[in-house]
């Protein structure tokens, strides 16, 4: 008889950074969505070192939403300079 292995989701309520960026969750992860997320962050580089640090070799972020930046955002890139960002992170973007 296999064995199935049941996909589980997870969210947690907390300082994203704080929660994540731990070795404890280094590649913990297969896939990270995001949705509506990336521009409340007051330091961009600290949440896509955390989504990094989350995933598994080879995971998948999926991220969605507008980048429309909070007043405390450090950093305001635009979607090309984030694009670059992301990219400099070791992500490789399959579709912007």
């Amino acid at each position: 008889k296999q064995s199935v292995q049941v996909p589980s989701l997870s969210y947690t309520v907390g300082d994203f950074v704080t929660t994540y960026a731990s070795s404890a969750k280094h590649g913990m992860y297969g896939s990270v969505a995001t949705c509506f997320f990336i521009d409340t962050a007051t330091n961009i580089y600290e949440y896509i070192s955390t989504i990094r640090n989350m995933l598994r070799n080879n995971g998948v972020w999926i991220n969605l939403g507008p980048v429309q930046w909070h007043r405390n955002a450090q950093l305001q890139p635009s979607t090309n300079e984030l694009r670059d960002i992301i990219e400099l992170a070791g992500f490789r973007v399959l579709h912007w």
